[in-house]
Parts: C-alpha cells; sequence; structure tokens
C-alpha cells in the first residue's frame, strides 16, 4: 500500500481491542519520513524514511508522531469536521467517535493509546517490507516483472486500490446506519472543507513535483501522492483551527454584548 490513507484499512478489523483512532493515526505515520528534510542521498531516495519504515523506527519516533497526529485528530479536527455534517449525522458521528477507554487508571488508559499507535505503526511497515522495496531496502517478495510492470508495482497498486475501497465502504455503511445516505447534503461548513481540501491537495502535489528531485518515473509519482495528502492534511488542519478561533470569537463578543445590555443596579 503506496498510498498513504490505505494503510488504516489494516486495522479497522482490530477496533474492538484498540482505539481506532489511534491506530489509524499510527498506520500513517511511517510515511511521515518522506516528509522530512535530504531527499535523496547517494541516490537513495527518501533516506530518513528508510527508518520510519523499520520495525524501530515504528515503536520510536512513528509512535510519538501518530500520537500527536492523534491529539490534533481528537482537537480541533474531529470536533470541527464531524460536527460540519447535517443532523443528525454531526451528533451521531460525534457520539460514536467519542473514546470510552476501559483502563480506569489514567497510567492504563496511556498505554493503550500508546500501544494502538504501535500497532498501527507496525502494521505499516510490516505490509512494505513483505510487499514492496521501501527507501532502498528491498521487499521479500521477489520483484520480477509480470505484464511489463513489477509484482511490487502490481501489489502497490491492487492493494492501495482495495485499502481505500474498503475503507469508502466501511465510512458509508457507518454513516447509513444513522440515516440514509439520500438526505446527507452538504452544509456551508461541509462545503468550506471540502473546497479547501481539494484547493490544498492540489497545490500540495504541484509543489512536491516541483522540489522534489524525482530519481524515477515511480518517484515522480510517489512526490504527487505525498504532495496531495500533505496539502489535504493541513487544509483539514488549517480550516478546523480557523473555526475554532471563530466560534470562541463569536462566544467572547455575545457574553460581552449581554454584559453590557444587563441593566446597571442602583444603590
Amino acid at each position: 500500500m503506496p498510498y498513504t490513507l490505505a494503510h488504516p484499512a489494516l486495522i479497522v478489523p482490530l477496533r474492538r481491542w484498540i482505539v481506532l483512532g489511534a491506530a489509524a493515526a499510527g498506520a500513517m505515520t511511517p510515511d511521515f519520513g518522506y516528509y522530512l528534510p535530504l531527499a535523496v542521498v547517494n541516490r537513495v531516495p527518501y533516506p530518513s524514511a528508510a527508518f520510519t519504515h523499520s520495525l524501530l523506527g515504528a515503536v520510536t519516533f512513528d509512535t510519538i508522531v501518530g500520537l500527536v497526529a492523534y491529539i490534533i485528530w481528537r482537537w480541533p479536527v474531529r470536533t470541527e469536521l464531524l460536527g460540519s455534517l447535517p443532523t443528525p449525522w454531526s451528533t451521531q458521528t460525534l457520539a460514536r467517535t467519542a473514546v470510552v477507554l476501559p483502563s480506569r487508571t489514567p497510567a492504563m488508559r496511556a498505554v493503550l493509546l500508546v500501544v494502538s499507535v504501535m500497532v498501527g505503526a507496525i502494521t505499516h511497515v510490516l505490509l512494505d517490507i513483505v510487499t514492496h522495496e521501501r527507501a532502498g531496502t528491498p521487499g521479500f517478495i521477489a520483484d520480477e516483472n509480470v505484464l511489463g510492470l513489477p509484482v511490487s508495482a502490481f501489489l502497490q497498486r491492487g492493494l492501495s486500490i482495495v485499502g481505500l475501497g474498503l475503507l469508502a465502504w466501511w465510512i458509508a455503511r457507518e454513516i447509513h446506519d444513522i440515516a440514509p445516505l439520500s438526505g446527507l447534503y452538504p452544509t456551508r461548513r461541509m462545503t468550506l472543507y471540502i473546497g479547501s481540501v481539494i484547493v490544498a491537495a492540489l497545490l500540495g502535489a504541484g509543489l512536491f513535483v516541483r522540489d522534489y528531485p524525482p530519481i524515477t518515473e515511480g518517484n515522480a509519482v510517489i512526490a504527487v501522492l505525498l504532495g496531495f495528502t500533505a496539502g489535504g492534511a493541513f487544509a483539514l488542519v488549517a480550516v478546523s483551527v480557523a473555526l475554532v478561533i471563530h466560534h470562541r470569537h463569536r462566544v467572547a463578543r455575545a457574553m460581552s454584548q449581554g454584559v453590557r445590555s444587563e441593566p446597571r443596579s442602583r444603590g
């Protein structure tokens, strides 16, 4: 699965035993190595990704980054993004994604979150180790040509399509369980999110193609996907933060106007 957003499909079946959002964040963080400096060293593209795609990287760097990503998802992205859905989807999705950890002590809850992120990162690394070359390290499957393409190319593209398809099906099913999809309509905030993500994703893809020196055609495709994902993620966070600030400003202004409108007591 070369495409970052397809990897969480591996951890959806484990959602009964882990914190799904934390594991999903962990499942995507190994690809963070592609965003680090030193894009090409000694003709090996993205050397930082070699560490983030190792088992050591999965339980150290990837876990730390995954925890940070999960915190950002919990606030402000989750509350604002899901809150932008029309009723009843907004209230129901917020309720369904609320984390209820079974552990009673804060320490055990923290351990469960860390383990969930780590599990997600390890699934990413193991799949990449088995299926294809990553950052100059060969995979376990022999990369022989089939129909003019390496086996790894079929695995990467095929599993990406399957993973994204399974995620889309699962999300659509969860939304349909709340109410029929035919009644789902875009609110103003949904339109803001969709438009911002599309524009930022296209800009990100263009910037990555320009700034990342692709050694091969495959690396050029990676640069497009990386830029597309980075731009979309940036837009999600930026719009969410802007909405939080806007809401707080409106509340503060309403409270100040209410205070000024109260009659002063005489005495």
